[in-house]
């Protein structure tokens, strides 16, 4: 109700936040019953990327950048996996800025305003991609080998997310939610010894 109040309900709103995926639980459950129509946008990065900018602009370890990818992004794809989504992975964003804008527009159906497409499309700066992930895999694995088993499980989610749509992609991520589960569980015992 407070967003109805808050914003135009006649007008697209976009709320872009990183952060959101960790509070999905609670703004799901919480969106059902207003009167707001909700859309997901999953924007997928590569973890590696990730783990680059936010212990570059962050206090934060790459093990525990990297655990934090890993949670938000199973969490986020499984919190949405019934619901209305689109699923981007970060380059394209780079690379066909408008095949992305038309998917998007898709889900938002007929009444999408396309007026601004122009302007959101120039917001689309390529010199803001510092982060590439040919380029800091190996660096980064130099420094922290210990984050390379760790590395390819987030591949292989990170695979698994952008090939969601396969008939056996839900079980996929399933299962890789169950390994996750006891991956966590063999980091907090390693932590606590």
């Amino acid at each position: 109700n407070a967003m109805a109040q808050c914003f135009d309900s006649h007008q697209h709103i976009v709320l872009k936040d990183p952060r959101l995926c960790l509070l999905l639980s609670p703004l799901c459950s919480a969106w059902f019953g207003g009167d707001v129509v909700v859309d997901y946008l999953l924007m997928l990065r590569s973890p590696i990327e990730v783990i680059a900018s936010l212990t570059a602009i962050h206090p934060i370890s790459r093990l525990d950048a990297l655990c934090l990818w890993i949670a938000s992004v199973l969490n986020s794809e499984r919190q949405t996996r019934h619901l209305p989504r689109r699923l981007v992975a970060f380059p394209e964003l780079f690379s066909a800025p408008k095949d992305v804008l038309s998917r998007c527009r898709s889900l938002w159906g007929p009444s999408a305003d396309a007026i601004n497409d122009q302007s959101a499309l120039a917001m689309i700066d390529v010199s803001l991609h510092r982060q590439k992930s040919l380029q800091v895999r190996e660096q980064i694995l130099d420094q922290a080998p210990q984050l390379n088993h760790l590395l390819n499980f987030a591949d292989l989610v990170y695979d698994a997310v952008m090939h969601v749509d396969r008939s056996d992609g839900p079980e996929q991520l399933d299962g890789l939610n169950e390994v996750w589960r006891w991956e966590r569980a063999q980091l907090l015992r390693s932590a606590l010894d």
